[in-house]
């Protein structure tokens, strides 16, 4: 089974961001997420409002719970074409010493959670995992074990692709558990992620923090970093969406 994929961190809702505001973005971001022609897709930074203008693509089905489990902070959430899949099981996880309760721990600056879902093609009745996470940005200590918490949660029986922002670059050795277990997707492009609203792709100040993971059973195409402005010349985002395509292995209905 081949699909596309992607990752996209959105930027919350700012008011603070002048021209860049989700008000002004929405629309244009909204047809690019259906110009590319997803089948699932991760996206973080998304607060409320921005979530319902989300479930307002017509083809997607969205799943997550926001970070303070109450819907007033961000959500991970996952768009799936509810025409191919059906959800099979789904939750939102702390990135936490207690996964399962709103938490953080190690000086995180803010609750990091990951959300995944396991689907299931309508027509073939194959079964993957897609894992949407948000590492921490300010202290070290929780990014080394909010990686160790995806590293023991991505241990299953179906293929998995991770998805998401993990604030630090390919090369750190932060990462270095999940590229012991996962392939990671290398881009065609030598550029950056995050694009602060102003950088172009080739500025030696991006930085790609933005990763695509899947298991070693997965067949995946290159990483394409999309770098396109709209919006009069504007980014749709202060970082750019992250596109491939995977073949899935054969697999069917497991106990889980």
């Amino acid at each position: 089974m081949r699909i596309k994929v992607g990752t996209y961190n959105i930027r919350f809702e700012n008011e603070e961001d002048g021209p860049d505001q989700w008000k002004y973005r929405k629309k244009e971001l909204l047809k690019q997420i259906e110009r590319n022609g997803f089948d699932v897709i991760g996206l973080q930074e998304v607060v409320s409002n921005q979530f319902k203008d989300l479930k307002k693509l017509k083809k997607y089905q969205a799943v997550g719970k926001s970070r303070d489990g109450e819907g007033h902070e961000e959500y991970n959430p996952i768009l799936y074409r509810k025409d191919k899949f059906k959800c099979v099981q789904q939750a939102t996880l702390w990135l936490s010493k207690t996964p399962f309760k709103v938490s953080k721990d190690w000086n995180s600056a803010c609750y990091r959670i990951c959300t995944w879902v396991l689907l299931e093609c309508l027509e073939t009745q194959e079964r993957f995992v897609f894992m949407n996470a948000h590492i921490d940005h300010e202290s070290l200590e929780a990014q080394i074990n909010q990686v160790k918490i995806l590293e023991e949660i991505t241990d299953v029986e179906y293929p998995i692709i991770l998805v998401g922002d993990f604030n630090v670059e390919k090369e750190n050795k932060i990462l270095r558990p999940l590229h012991n277990r996962f392939n990671y997707i290398k881009p065609i492009q030598n550029h950056g992620t995050f694009n602060d609203f102003r950088l172009d792709p080739e500025n030696d100040e991006l930085e790609h923090i933005d990763h695509i993971f899947v298991s070693k059973d997965i067949d995946c195409d290159s990483l394409t970093i999309c770098t396109e402005k709209t919006r009069k010349g504007r980014y749709l985002s202060d970082h750019f969406l992250l596109t491939t395509e995977a073949n899935i292995p054969h697999t069917v209905s497991k106990i889980v």
